[in-house]
């Protein structure tokens, strides 16, 4: 699947590896006990995109995310309004062949 949220966490995941200031932290970091601190980093990355944050959600993450939000754009996947973050917005993502658009 090359589109949306999780696509594009992936896509970040793999641009980490290669020396690009961007993360993502998803799901399956959280159930193979990857702190989610090892991304929520203030200052270390441009783009952060947590993917399925209604699964592992927190009071503790929030107020990681909101430190980081300073100067880091954070994306988050959240199908669960309930359980969104305490600061947020919608934004729309576009994947194109050569581009992401987030708006």
């Amino acid at each position: 699947d090359n589109t949306g949220k999780t696509y594009l966490a992936k896509l970040l995941h793999q641009y980490r590896a290669i020396g690009e200031p961007v993360a993502s932290y998803t799901y399956t970091d959280f159930c193979v006990e990857i702190k989610p601190e090892s991304v929520l980093i203030p200052g270390k990355y441009k783009v952060i995109a947590i993917d399925r944050y209604d699964m592992f959600h927190s009071r503790e993450i929030d107020e990681l995310m909101y430190k980081c939000a300073m100067d880091t754009i954070i994306l988050v996947d959240c199908k669960d309004p309930r359980n969104r973050p305490l600061y947020d917005d919608i934004v729309t993502i576009e994947i194109e062949e050569e581009w992401i658009r987030v708006y």
